[in-house]
């Protein structure tokens, strides 16, 4: 092998590689989709919570997006939406992915006692969390698309009860 030049298995393996994040960012929208639904803010800021019952999907991540946290972020809303879908349009449920490294939202990591990217199920009654659920095992089924979605539906099914 000369001095400067790639072999090619590595090549092969770096458009490979290069392929499947431009494939991701495709899927998602961009390197980083949207990051709220209607009425972010009036659910993610517990001083702005509307005294009401409502359901969240919190998606937590960071300024750094990578194409694990943006499969996590993806696969999680396609299931939710899959699940929920009427619960969903009358705003029972709803999905709000949280960037934690913004100041007005870094307090999650000690509510809901994040060390990692994560998704957490929240029930807010009356306008207070009443009970919250994280999903510890996504990380598990990150190269398992149906296992992830199977894992994120069962759980929110459990927590939050069937669509209606």
């Amino acid at each position: 092998m000369k001095s400067g030049t790639i072999p090619s298995r590595l090549l092969g393996m770096t458009i490979l590689a290069a392929v499947a994040v431009i494939s991701i960012i495709r899927l998602t929208g961009g390197v980083n989709p949207p990051v709220s639904d209607q009425g972010r803010d009036e659910i993610v800021n517990s001083e702005l919570l509307p005294r009401k019952d409502i359901n969240v999907v919190y998606i937590f991540v960071t300024s750094t997006r990578t194409v694990y946290s943006i499969i996590v972020e993806t696969y999680t809303r396609d299931a939710i939406t899959e699940t929920f879908p009427k619960r969903l349009a009358s705003g029972d449920v709803v999905i709000a992915t949280v960037n934690t490294d913004k100041s007005l939202y870094n307090h999650f990591v000690d509510d809901f006692e994040l060390t990692e990217k994560s998704v957490v199920l929240v029930k807010i009654r009356g306008g207070e969390i009443a009970e919250w659920k994280k999903l510890d095992r996504v990380w598990t089924f990150i190269k398992d698309e149906p296992g992830f979605k199977d894992y994120v539906k069962t759980e929110t099914v459990a927590f939050f009860g069937v669509d209606g």
